[in-house]
């Protein structure tokens, strides 16, 4: 079955595991894939544009779902640092010209999406989608459909424009 099949959509919907059909989740990048990738030279900024493509695609496949806040705890743990191409770099390239990270946003003075957007700012579009994957998994059961339409709605919009950052990102530092 495909994901896209109704048939597959109403067992995940009815699942009391909240789980990510094969098709979407494959498109999840692990903290061990990016690590391969990187040690295979491949830019880190494709590499982020990658997963953020991948968690893009579950959150449309998530719209059509009747509880989608259900499956947020699982894309919370592809969206962070540790599997994150660009922090890697940066967290190593700032260790390597200073002997150590001095704070937690020390690696963000040499990433080159913090000068589009500074992922740890309140304000970011990284901040934004974690705060409405958090809120919407911790308040899942009483969250009406129009309300999860609204966030899978806004998750969408922000993930295309983390990816449009990511590309502005790769322009200004060539």
């Amino acid at each position: 079955m495909a994901f896209g099949d109704d048939e597959t959509k109403k067992i995940v919907n009815n699942s009391r595991h909240y789980y990510l059909p094969n098709e979407i989740s494959r498109n999840l990048l692990t903290e061990e894939y990016v690590l391969t990738e990187l040690k295979q030279k491949v830019d880190p900024t494709l590499i982020s544009i990658q997963k953020w493509e991948g968690i893009l695609k579950a959150f449309i496949f998530l719209k059509d779902l009747y509880s989608p806040t259900g499956y947020f705890h699982k894309i919370l743990s592809f969206i962070g640092s540790d599997n994150c191409s660009l922090c890697i770099v940066s967290r190593e390239k700032f260790i390597n010209d200073n002997g150590q990270l001095f704070s937690k946003e020390s690696k963000c003075s040499v990433c080159p999406l913090s000068k589009v957007d500074r992922c740890i700012d309140n304000e970011s579009i990284y901040s934004e989608i974690e705060n409405l994957l958090n809120d919407g998994d911790y308040n899942r059961f009483n969250i009406r459909k129009e309300e999860s339409d609204a966030i899978i709605f806004d998750l969408i919009n922000l993930t295309e424009k983390m990816i449009e950052n990511l590309l502005l990102s790769k322009k200004t530092s060539a």
